[in-house]
């Protein structure tokens, strides 16, 4: 214990479950915001073509990236602001940059 707190280690282990947290809450975010407010309550049909979500990727990479970063400033709990975003950001790029391919 005395060996971590001399290395700092604690601080390191510290901002390592901080971005684990954050980039499970934005999995999260992603994951309510398709079933929810673009599925309508139901999963939507997939596109043969479309294996990687890209939407979700992009999300999920932005809201983690902001929520620990420029935003920790002014947002005292990460998880909030990574969920907000997330879920806004989704929203966003998948009914509007990167729609889903259409079934046939």
């Amino acid at each position: 214990g005395l060996l971590m707190l001399y290395g700092d280690l604690l601080a390191l282990v510290s901002g390592w479950i901080t971005l684990l947290g954050v980039l499970t809450t934005c999995f999260a975010g992603v994951i309510l915001a398709d079933y929810h407010l673009l599925g309508g309550g139901r999963r939507a049909p997939v596109a043969p073509g479309e294996r990687i979500n890209w939407s979700g990727v992009a999300a999920t990479g932005l809201a983690t990236w902001a929520a620990t970063g420029p935003l920790a400033a002014w947002v005292p709990v990460p998880f909030l602001s990574a969920l907000a975003l997330s879920v806004l950001a989704y929203v966003v790029l998948r009914r509007w940059i990167w729609p889903p391919r259409q079934v046939s």
